[in-house]
């Protein structure tokens, strides 16, 4: 909790998404330095999904409801009458059993379609999705960019057929980044990088 808090206090974001939160339970707590933690995550010390957030946004939390150890909702005021939605998920691996993968994401286009976006509401889903959507492909426009790196794993044409039938972007592949702020995984030895 001293790690995550001193990197979230670090960092220039109010709100922060966490997968793998590996703590047990549903709940929302006020940490030592006035910042809210909610997450939800079972006793067996994987998955969970959770929001740390800055004591000034805290305020204009709504709502936080942890649906399974997989996903969270988050909802928080932006302006007058509008309403911003966070969705917070952590995928399963590219281990998983197919049935289990296909439940996640049943699940996840349920959320999706009670939160779709209307003029009062805004929507983003955000976590580790655990696959690599590679380059971009044609007819693929509408939702990856082209700023993207490696290759396309099974569970990338996955989440590109997800997020085609679910109207979303994948915005990490937008926007053109420095190499250093691009990989959202790193080896050790540095050689091994995904995106």
């Amino acid at each position: 909790m001293i790690e995550l808090e001193n990197a979230f206090e670090k960092s220039d974001f109010d709100i922060i998404g966490i997968s793998e939160v590996r703590r047990e339970g549903n709940t929302t707590i006020i940490t030592k330095k006035g910042n809210m933690l909610s997450y939800i995550g079972t006793g067996d010390g994987q998955k969970g999904v959770g929001f740390i957030i800055k004591p000034e946004w805290a305020k204009r939390v709504v709502e936080f409801r942890g649906i399974s150890d997989r996903i969270a909702i988050l909802r928080v005021e932006v302006g007058e009458k509008k309403q911003l939605t966070i969705i917070q998920i952590y995928a399963p691996t590219s281990v998983a059993d197919k049935e289990i993968v296909g439940k996640f994401f049943d699940q996840l286009t349920d959320i999706i379609q009670e939160n779709k976006i209307n003029d009062k509401k805004r929507l983003i889903v955000m976590g580790d999705f655990n696959s690599q959507v590679g380059q971009q492909r044609e007819g693929e426009e509408a939702v990856i960019g082209g700023n993207n790196y490696g290759k396309r794993n099974e569970r990338g044409e996955e989440l590109i057929k997800f997020c085609m039938e679910n109207e979303l972007k994948i915005v990490n592949t937008i926007f053109k980044k420095r190499k250093e702020r691009r990989w959202t995984w790193l080896a050790p030895n540095q050689n091994h990088k995904s995106q």
